[in-house]
């Protein structure tokens, strides 16, 4: 065995000067794989899913005529699919992808959006080829299995998002809440803003934008001391956001405006890649298609009721002792939203006395002489209910 060695300082010298002559001689060769990967492990039936199919180069000489044939599940169709290298050929019957040439260590990402039906699993396997010679053809193939379950974020086709190795990527997701969605006008809403890190690596540079509506008036907020929220521009600068932590940030406001308040928020800045997300794409006029991003509707109840009061047509003008008057109440909301617990008094004029009543909503107690949903009293409060009113609609009594 010791006879392999070199014996002396000349024979070392001699032997790495013929390594490093024949070194020129190894032929380069190039190593194409393919994988694929989605936005979310799960999808719900008729809404969207997002693969990405990615085609590496792992070898050191440069593939030619790369084509990727990704064949969309029979379960799902094409909704968008963006390349960010060659041609998507979405008549071939295999759905072809021509790449053409892809150099020593260079990648390109197809990302498909998907329209799901309504079966249990959606499997996607797409192969790549090159006309160059491949050493490993192991690594040609990929195939994903998505299950039915929850609903992924939506992700169109204007730009592609690269999801980068699983260890390289985090996935930051934002929420905006509320206990009860609905607020009085000119009261104070208090608002949940939540942040966190789904992935096992932290990240870094997070930043949020929240878009207060100019309906809804800034009062208050605390952001715990988990970073610092400036609410003239909207910004929340968080920072790090360690593997798998959440933040959240209370915010109030008072309701300046009935109706419909539409609050949004966005991840605006993250050092880091989101594997399923892009900061600072968000698009009002779409709402919310990636998990960063977050829309909530707030509605400020705000009610504008009328009355009037007129006796029924073909009422005499001059009565006499025992006729019988029927009297109609009208109530006209013509406000923004309906009105909860509303209750009308009603009294029987003086001279005159109950014989019936009839409502197009609720009852009327002559006892007390008010017009509301119920006689019983709420075993709660000992009170009789009020009815709702909705919105530009009238009850009569």
């Amino acid at each position: 065995m010791n006879n392999f060695y070199p014996k002396s300082p000349l024979r070392w010298v001699l032997s790495l000067a013929l390594l490093i002559f024949l070194m020129p001689f190894v032929k380069a060769q190039a190593d194409i794989s393919v994988s694929i990967r989605s936005n979310s492990p799960t999808y719900a039936s008729y809404t969207f899913v997002t693969l990405f199919v990615t085609i590496k180069n792992n070898g050191t000489a440069t593939a030619t005529g790369v084509n990727c044939n990704f064949p969309f599940p029979a379960n799902a169709s094409s909704n968008c699919t963006a390349a960010s290298v060659g041609v998507w050929r979405n008549w071939e019957p295999a759905g072809l992808w021509a790449i053409g040439n892809l150099a020593a260590g260079d990648s390109a990402t197809l990302q498909a959006t998907l329209f799901t039906l309504g079966t249990n699993t959606i499997v996607a396997t797409p192969s790549v080829s090159s006309t160059s010679t491949d050493p490993i053809l192991t690594n040609n193939t990929a195939t994903i299995t998505l299950n039915k379950g929850t609903q992924a974020a939506f992700l169109d086709c204007g730009s592609i998002i690269n999801p980068p190795a699983g260890g390289d990527s985090v996935d930051v997701e934002l929420s905006i809440t509320m206990a009860n969605p609905e607020v009085n006008y000119n009261q104070v809403a208090s608002m949940v803003i939540a942040l966190k890190n789904n992935s096992s690596k932290a990240a870094s540079g997070v930043k949020v934008k929240i878009n207060l509506p100019s309906s809804l008036q800034y009062s208050a907020h605390d952001v715990a001391g988990l970073g610092v929220f400036d609410p003239v521009t909207g910004l929340w600068d968080i920072g790090q956001l360690t593997a798998f932590a959440n933040r959240a940030m209370t915010l109030n406001a008072t309701v300046k405006q009935g109706g419909i308040n539409k609050v949004t928020g966005q991840v605006t800045a993250c050092v880091e890649p989101d594997v399923d997300s892009q900061p600072n794409n968000f698009n009002p006029t779409l709402g919310a298609r990636q998990d960063d991003e977050s829309v909530f509707n707030l509605t400020g109840l705000l009610v504008d009721n009328a009355m009037t009061a007129a006796v029924a047509a073909g009422t005499p003008s001059q009565l006499r002792v025992g006729d019988t008057v029927t009297f109609i109440c009208t109530l006209t909301n013509t406000g923004p939203t309906r009105g909860d617990g509303t209750k009308i008094r009603a009294y029987v004029p003086l001279g005159f006395s109950y014989v019936s009543s009839s409502a197009t909503i609720g009852v009327y107690d002559e006892s007390v002489g008010v017009w509301l949903l119920s006689k019983t009293p709420d075993p709660t409060t000992g009170n009789k209910p009020g009815f709702t009113i909705q919105p530009n609609t009238s009850q009569q009594l």
